[in-house]
């Protein structure tokens, strides 16, 4: 009979108490910087903690940036030792807690818009929107314009229009998804001819 998910007919695989104590573990560092972070007034912590879903799990290699899914925390429950996360998960499924802050923003966006202008896709641009979260800006980064000044530093004087949001959609994994404090961009080319 084949091995189903979570079972333990594997000899390799982990015994139900080191899994146990692998996630008591996971679980009581995860609340202590938290918790830590809650009772000591950092909002760092309280406001920036999310969980990022690899969403292509047969992609080869390590995850990288683009890779994850960033879904919110919504809750926890000591006794059982879980967390509430605002996704579906499913068992087996890999996961990756990820902290948002202002310097690491900046720099995702930095190498993405560089990529893209490496590719030389920005060349024939002729316009571009922003859909940028409520969440960025001043809020992240203490100062206005933050994103529309990095995407005319990396790709130019390309005319840039666009609004603030409250959920942007983008893609992660070859799939469109519904996303939070992102920003993203639609460029506009001529179309390529027949």
């Amino acid at each position: 009979m084949p091995n189903t998910v979570g079972s333990t007919s594997n000899p390799a695989a982990p015994s139900k108490a080191k899994v146990f104590l692998r996630r008591l573990f996971s679980f009581v560092v995860l609340w202590t910087v938290v918790v830590g972070g809650l009772f000591s007034g950092n909002r760092f912590i309280s406001d920036g903690l999310f969980l990022g879903v690899v969403m292509d799990e047969l992609r080869s290699g390590e995850p990288r940036q683009g890779d994850f899914l960033i879904r919110n925390l919504v809750g926890s429950d000591g006794e059982r030792g879980s967390l509430a996360v605002g996704e579906y998960l499913r068992e087996g499924q890999t996961v990756q807690f990820h902290l948002r802050d202002a310097l690491t923003s900046a720099e995702d966006l930095a190498e993405l818009l560089g990529r893209y202008r490496e590719h030389g896709r920005a060349s024939a641009a002729k316009g571009a929107l922003l859909f940028s979260c409520l969440g960025r800006g001043a809020h992240l980064y203490g100062r206005p314009d933050h994103d529309t000044d990095l995407f005319r530093d990396r790709l130019g004087p390309i005319p840039l229009g666009g609004f603030f949001c409250n959920g942007e959609i983008g893609p992660v994994g070859g799939a469109t998804y519904l996303h939070g404090y992102t920003s993203s961009f639609g460029l506009f080319r001529p179309a390529r001819p027949q």
